[in-house]
């Protein structure tokens, strides 16, 4: 996984040979230069000013730690956290809390200290639906999903404030309009994007390899997509420009034919990548 700090200036990989151990690594984004090696699981999540980095450390069991990014140093502390997949993870908007799902539950932790601060229950210990949290792109507010496994039992949705844990009213989009919960995917050949709270879908073009992994613009003005075409070619990064729904640049990959991550950073001025070939690439976003 590759994640970019809100400046843009630093980069942190996460990588593993299985799911419970691995490495984190600090780069200086301008230099290419590593700066420090800290052992951790795959994933992770930088806080909205910047100053921390949430992972997991290594083990059979999920521990979550915090990085200071400015002493890249790692707090005094761990929170353990039930289930044995990596957590989704959540800073509130202020980066003074972190909200971790541990079982059916989402907490919200103070931080540095990992003192709870408020625990939503996101289902009862019976319900067998399947829970899913969404961060909407401002990260402001996020969207708890619940379905059904099966054929049987009902569908619901509750939408939050991410600052406080409030439950807020779904709103319905005025006509053209999308939500914060937007994301690219294909139907067929067909490239759309899917706001996924107001139900709504708009086609932007046409792309006939299979896409891989797919991130958005936080302004929502351009998306990526990547593909690997046949032959074993190397992969591709496609930029669309989703106003005027067309293609608006294709990068080739000299290293690998398989895209792992993409993302835009924070501030939407850079683009970063992961292949199967073990590359992270950060480009620049000034087309």
């Amino acid at each position: 996984a590759v994640h970019l700090s809100p400046d843009g200036k630093t980069i942190v990989t996460t990588t593993s040979d299985n799911v419970n151990n691995g490495l984190l690594r600090i780069w200086d984004a301008a230099s290419a230069t590593v700066l420090q090696d800290v052992p951790a699981r795959t994933g992770g999540a930088f806080s909205p000013d910047g100053k921390w980095f949430a992972f997991a450390k290594p083990g059979q069991r999920v521990e979550m730690q915090l990085l200071d990014m400015a002493t890249r140093k790692v707090q005094p502390g761990t929170l353990p956290v039930e289930g044995p997949a990596f957590p989704q993870l959540l800073f509130t908007p202020d980066s003074q809390s972190l909200w971790v799902q541990s079982g059916n539950d989402f907490v919200r932790y103070a931080l540095p200290t990992f003192q709870p601060q408020q625990r939503l229950k996101l289902k009862e210990p019976q319900d067998a639906r399947s829970i899913k949290i969404h961060a909407s792109l401002d990260r402001k507010t996020f969207l708890v999903e619940r379905n059904p496994k099966g054929a049987t039992g009902v569908r619901t949705r509750s939408l939050y404030a991410a600052a406080d844990g409030k439950l807020m009213p779904i709103p319905k989009p005025a006509p053209g309009e999308t939500s914060p919960f937007v994301r690219l995917r294909q139907t067929g050949t067909s490239v759309e994007v899917e706001d996924f709270l107001g139900g709504v879908s708009l086609a932007v073009g046409q792309h006939r390899y299979v896409m891989q992994t797919a991130t958005l613009h936080p302004e929502r003005n351009y998306g990526v997509l990547s593909s690997m075409p046949q032959n074993n070619l190397p992969a591709r990064f496609h930029l669309w420009d989703l106003k005027e729904r067309r293609p608006h640049l294709t990068i080739p990959e000299v290293g690998g034919n398989a895209s792992l991550w993409v993302r835009f950073s924070p501030d939407g001025r850079s683009l970063a990548w992961t292949t199967t070939a073990g590359w992270t690439r950060v480009v620049p976003t000034d087309w």
